[in-house]
């Protein structure tokens, strides 16, 4: 890495040089290998990664098939955060001086004018006027928010394109999952229209786009996408993959009271039956069964099939004098 001073000029013109013979290497992995880790030899600021893009590219390169060129661009990324971090703090620190020395000299200006002129009454407060400085914190930040933002919008400019179709049906169902997502984010058009069209791309490789089950999928996640705002942030969110909701169960789908509501209902259908099955079941007889506890005779039991065919079936027993229950 260079010292602590940075030539944006030069440093932009080798970057955009390296980022170009990068491209147009091909299968050459020693010289993108050379040329990224030329790149780490630089340090960096945020103006020279948004001019650039360096930033973006050098994200890319992190999953590039050879492992020597990833490891080294994930080295380089590291290192080039830890410069970012160090220029924001010191933009930071420089943001907060200018302030702190403008109250100290109003501060002494004032007692000395005290000192020079004592007031018969008591002076009233003087509000000493600082011009603010400009926030470079600020700024640098929004002005990564805006590289990242604009990184984002080429990524899915790019991958739009790359999957344009031509097929009736499947656009529209790719619109209808895009109209149901903008209702949940209505600031982020691209984004909606990515993820729908993951969405029936993972229903088409899943099922194929002629075949019935491919229709059935489609409507079932435009039917939830429609009744379920939850849903749609988890996918817009990255909770769900979307992707992944082509071989998804349809219950994987509901939000998280209709799940706990339907989990409850399902459980009182169990305890339901096997009530009735108790009840069905059940036979009163005195001195059948002495309880354990009262050694009363008056028991209620039942019998059921709680182990493998062959084994005996298992006697459940309740005393109706102290409501103790017994199993043999």
């Amino acid at each position: 890495m260079s010292g602590s001073t940075i030539n944006e000029a030069d440093t932009i013109q080798v970057f955009l040089d390296l980022i170009k013979k990068i491209e147009e290497a091909g299968s050459d992995i020693q010289g993108i290998l050379d040329s990224i880790k030329y790149m780490g030899r630089y340090s960096v600021n945020i103006n020279i990664l948004k001019t650039t893009k360096a930033g973006k590219k050098m994200t890319k390169w992190t999953s590039h098939k050879s492992t020597e060129v990833s490891a080294a661009a994930k080295k380089i990324l590291g290192e080039w955060k830890k410069q970012i971090n160090e220029e924001k703090a010191r933009a930071k620190n420089a943001d907060g001086a200018p302030e702190a020395a403008g109250k100290d000299t109003t501060k002494a200006s004032l007692k000395d004018t005290d000192a020079e002129n004592p007031p018969s009454t008591p002076p009233a407060v003087v509000q000493a006027e600082v011009p603010a400085a400009p926030s470079r914190v600020r700024q640098a930040d929004l002005d990564y928010e805006e590289e990242k933002k604009h990184e984002n919008e080429e990524n899915y400019d790019e991958f739009i394109s790359e999957n344009e179709i031509e097929d009736t049906i499947r656009n529209k169902i790719r619109k209808g999952f895009e109209k149901q997502l903008l209702k949940a984010a209505p600031n982020q058009k691209k984004k909606c229209k990515v993820l729908s069209i993951k969405i029936e791309n993972g229903i088409v490789s899943r099922f194929g786009a002629q075949k019935a089950d491919y229709s059935n999928k489609s409507r079932t996640v435009l039917a939830n996408l429609m009744r379920n705002t939850q849903f749609k942030e988890k996918i817009i969110h990255g909770v769900i993959n979307p992707e992944e909701i082509a071989s998804m169960d349809p219950k994987e789908f509901l939000d998280d009271d209709t799940k706990k509501k339907r989990q409850e209902m399902e459980k009182s259908i169990v305890d339901s039956k096997r009530s009735d099955f108790m009840i069905a079941n059940m036979k009163l007889k005195e001195g059948m069964y002495t309880c354990g506890r009262c050694k009363g005779k008056k028991t209620t039991f039942y019998e059921q099939q709680t182990r493998s065919a062959d084994e005996p079936m298992t006697t459940f027993v309740q005393c109706l004098t102290c409501g103790h229950n017994m199993k043999f």
